[in-house]
């Protein structure tokens, strides 16, 4: 990611994962969030791939929560009247999370028909929350995700 005047940032996982307190001098009025770290995860890991994968999944949303959360302190003070510098907004912040669980052999597979039924997915993923939020702006609650909108989960066990 390129921030004009501040530099380029990297996906490195480990301070800034990903930069978005920096969005904030970018004069941004939302973040989307595509969140592809578990933040929980169904069985304990056992073997040493599955514990260095929670690992690395944990140290991800650790770094983003951290900077999620950023924008929730300056969030509230600006609603709240303690930050009144109007270089200083609230931003809107919405997530498109994975909602599938990879193990971490997915990671290393690169067979053309797992690829695409990835990207299939993501697409997905990305009309379902256009949609919904296309209706929340028109004033409607927002959606629960129903089976029959989730993408197949054939490609997913791996």
């Amino acid at each position: 990611m390129t921030i004009p005047k501040r530099g380029v940032y990297w996906d490195g996982l480990f301070s800034q994962n990903p930069p978005i307190r920096d969005l904030l001098s970018c004069d941004v009025d939302e973040v989307w969030v595509i969140q592809i770290n578990p933040t929980t995860c169904s069985r304990v890991p056992t073997d040493v791939h599955q514990i260095l994968d929670r690992r690395n999944a944990l140290a991800g949303n650790l770094s983003m929560i951290q900077e999620l959360h950023f924008i929730e302190t300056i969030n509230h003070a600006v609603e709240s009247g303690l930050l009144t510098d109007t270089k200083y907004r609230v931003v809107e912040v919405e997530a498109i999370q994975l909602d599938r669980e990879l193990d971490y052999r997915t990671k290393l597979d690169r067979a053309p028909e797992f690829l695409r039924e990835l990207m299939d997915y993501g697409q997905a993923k990305w009309r379902w929350f256009a949609a919904d939020r296309a209706r929340r702006r028109r004033g409607a609650p927002k959606q629960p995700r129903s089976e029959s909108e989730r993408p197949s989960s054939q490609a997913y066990r791996h």
